[in-house]
């Protein structure tokens, strides 16, 4: 049934998040061409073997940040300080890109398993499990220890039929909002 409240709803979610990704896409062109202007190279001096490979760090953890359950990220840094991450876990999987702030802090939106849950039938309990987008911040420790802490912005149940959508509402008043908070545990090697 066609329902204009929930139409709206949705539009601004998307408006939302168009916004937050043009100001991060324009946040990481303004820092590629910065870093191409300070750049001098004289390209004919450039030979095949030193051309650097790209390098695909790996993580392995808990939490959202590693698709849910005990899970395993491949990272690959796109820019100076930005990388974008995909990874399988147990039940789920993930996908996203970080910020570094400096070396060690880094800002992270990923869509991915941020829920699990059993719904009760007369006969038996079903596993429902539940997706979204998820923000968040990690602090990545020298010895490659990283602790993060996300909140989920959107939840949709993607599989299981017991237990209805928990979609979450940013358009509420904030005293009204309580969003799920995560903790992310993981290694980097």
């Amino acid at each position: 049934m066609f329902n204009i409240n929930n139409q709206r709803t949705y539009m601004n979610k998307i408006i939302k998040l168009i916004i937050a990704l043009s100001v991060f896409t324009i946040s990481i062109f303004a820092d590629v061409e910065a870093d191409m202007q300070t750049l001098e190279m004289n390209t004919t001096d450039i030979q095949t073997s030193e051309l650097k490979k790209p390098e695909i760090a790996w993580e392995v953890g808990f939490g959202t940040n590693y698709g849910g359950l005990l899970g395993i990220t491949a990272n690959y840094t796109v820019a100076e300080d930005v990388e974008v991450y995909g990874g399988l876990a147990i039940l789920g999987g993930v996908v996203g890109a970080r910020y570094y702030l400096d070396e060690n802090i880094r800002f992270n939106a990923n869509y991915g398993v941020n829920g699990y849950g059993y719904a009760s039938d007369s006969s038996e309990d079903k596993l429902t499990i539940y997706a979204g987008l998820n923000l968040g911040i990690d602090y990545i420790f020298d010895n490659g220890v990283s602790l993060g802490i996300m909140t989920t912005l959107t939840s949709k149940n993607i599989y299981g039929d017991g237990i209805d959508d928990k979609n979450i509402d940013i358009n509420k008043d904030i005293d009204d909002y309580t969003p799920n908070v995560f903790i992310s545990v993981g290694y980097r090697f």
